[in-house]
Formats: structure tokens, C-alpha cells, sequence
């Protein structure tokens, strides 16, 4: 991930290797990169610079995510792949956090007995403040030129989420975590929690200091972003789009995951007024069967997918 301004920072730059170095790997859906975005950040108040490469930092943070088998089986594959720089340098750390973490905190450590430290999806103020102590610890970090042919080739290619110097422009604004639904095929109330609504005033700080670090286009994320609800002053989602869309600076407004139920007509009518909200609708359909629909807990019906499609296009 880049720094503010969209440069990135490595311990191969000129004076750097005094200062930590950090590299972050992201699994998975745009909540885990913003939770990415948040450990930069929280890393990068500690003196830390973002490394572009593995082999380049001194800590490697995976951001893990469990949906998918596949998705898990890749993650365990990264950690034994970053064994090697382990071997080579003990004073390497390891972190894995995200939702494997999560699921897996009991069992990790005998599958991957070489990860320093296991973070859950509720625990990255932890982990920040872990940054920050190690950095305090270690003092001065030495670059080591050797580590450049440590890693074996990785077998499935380049990993998820490596951030460019473009990445900036772009940035993750987390407005609720969780989820209260309980989908029959879906993991994330265990791993994340029941519904856990941010307030206002702090997703529109949060948005406006993404904007004057650079962001040009905002992602409102949530597991069921549409069924936001400010705590306090229980506006909806349509209330804080249209907040968020009046931010100075702002060129493009997306969001994402929406839940076909969670869409009135009174939150479409604040959508339609944004002239920066990307034209374009992620509507999640996982079968065009009511019996199956039932089956899979989705609370709704095929008819009132289709209402609210209609809605839209009205």
C-alpha cells in the first residue's frame, strides 16, 4: 500500500534503514482491504515505511480470509512459503490476521508454528499497538541485499491486493463490520460478529481525511452495507451516501456488499440524487429458485428481487 501522495517506500531507498519496513498481503473482499488500509495507517504512525516486496520488510502482515476453501488453502500455502525468509532471518515477524485468523487461532499455530503473532477480525487496534511495540523494541533495522533470492518461485502466481502507486486514489471506508442475517452458507457472523454500526460523524471524518490524502473515489464497505444505521441518530444508509457525496474533492461514490432486502424506496431516492455515485448496481442473486432461497436464509423472494430491480431502473 502507498504512502500518502501515492509514493511507495521500501528499506531499499537511500537513509531508510533506520526504520522498520512493513509489507501487507490482503485476501479476500474489500473489507479486509480496508482493514488493510487501517494497519498501513496505524503502522506508518510508528515510524514504519510500506514495503512493495516480502522479501524488503521486516514484518509481514497476512490479511486472511476463510469464505472459500480455496481462499484458506492459499493463505496456509503463503505462510509456509514465507517460512524461508524466516529460516534466513529469525528477527523477521510473521503476522497473520483477518478472518482464517479468526476461525483457525486454535489450530494455527500447530499448522504454521513459524507465525509470531494471530490476530482476529475484532483485534487490529492490537495489532497496531504490536507494531508500535516491536518498532520501539527493535530499534535499528539493517537491510540485508541477500534476501532478494530467498523466496522460491511462489506456485498460483503473484498474490492478491499488492498495492501500486495508483492505489491511493482509491480509498476503503469501513462503515459497518459484521453481520446479523445468518445466511445457511455464510461464515461471517461467526468470524465477524453481529452488525456493529459505525456512527456518522466518524465514517464522514474518516472519508474526508481520505480525500485529503489523495482519494478521488470512496468505498463504503460493509458485510450488508445497505443495511447501515447511524447509532445514534438512526439515519440510513441513503442519509449517509448523500452526506458522504457532498464532501468536497469527491469524484466517484461506490459501495459494496448491498443486500437485495435492504434497498426502500426512500434509500434509492437519496442514491438517485448523487452525481458522483458510480452508475452501476451490485445486487447480490444467488438463485432464481424460492425454494432454494429459503433454504439458503436469504429473506427474500424472487418476486421482490425483481421489484427492486425495477425500483432501480425507475
Amino acid at each position: 500500500r502507498p504512502l500518502p501522495g501515492g509514493a511507495c517506500a521500501s528499506l531499499r531507498e537511500p537513509n531508510a534503514a533506520s526504520m522498520p519496513s512493513l509489507y501487507i498481503e490482503t485476501f479476500g473482499c474489500q473489507m479486509n482491504e480496508a482493514d488493510s488500509d487501517y494497519i498501513a495507517d496505524r503502522a506508518t504512525s510508528a515510524g514504519y515505511t510500506v514495503a512493495s516486496a516480502a522479501e524488503e520488510a521486516n514484518v509481514i502482515v497476512l490479511n486472511t480470509c476463510t469464505v472459500r476453501d480455496n481462499a484458506e488453502r492459499r493463505a496456509y500455502g503463503r505462510m509456509n512459503h514465507l517460512k524461508a525468509l524466516k529460516t534466513y532471518d529469525p528477527h523477521v515477524r510473521l503476522v497473520v490476521t483477518g478472518c482464517l485468523a479468526e476461525q483457525d487461532r486454535s489450530v494455527m499455530r500447530r499448522h504454521a508454528p513459524h507465525v509470531d503473532a494471530i490476530f482476529g477480525t475484532r483485534e487490529l487496534r492490537q495489532l497496531g499497538d504490536q507494531l508500535a511495540a516491536w518498532a520501539l523494541e527493535d530499534g535499528r533495522f539493517a537491510t540485508d541485499d541477500a534476501r532478494d533470492n530467498i523466496l522460491p518461485f511462489a506456485i498460483g502466481g503473484s498474490p492478491d491486493a499488492i498495492a501500486d502507486d495508483f492505489s491511493h486514489l482509491r480509498a476503503f471506508v469501513t462503515v459497518q463490520r459484521g453481520c446479523s442475517y445468518y445466511c445457511t452458507f455464510c461464515i461471517v457472523p461467526q468470524v465477524r460478529g453481529r452488525f456493529d454500526h459505525r456512527p456518522m460523524h466518524q465514517i464522514v471524518d474518516e472519508a474526508q481525511a481520505r480525500i485529503s490524502l489523495g482519494a478521488r473515489e470512496l468505498m463504503l464497505v460493509g458485510q450488508t452495507v445497505n443495511a447501515w444505521r447511524d447509532p445514534v441518530r438512526n439515519a440510513d444508509f441513503g442519509d449517509l451516501c448523500r452526506t458522504v457525496g457532498q464532501l468536497e474533492g469527491l469524484e466517484r461514490l461506490t459501495y459494496i456488499s448491498p443486500h437485495p432486502k435492504d434497498f426502500t424506496e426512500k434509500i434509492l431516492d437519496d442514491l438517485a440524487q448523487i452525481t458522483q455515485l458510480n452508475p452501476r448496481f451490485h445486487l447480490p442473486l444467488q438463485s432464481a429458485s424460492d425454494t432454494v432461497l429459503r433454504r439458503m436464509n436469504r429473506k427474500y423472494t424472487i418476486a421482490e428481487f425483481h421489484r427492486v430491480t425495477e425500483a432501480i431502473r425507475q
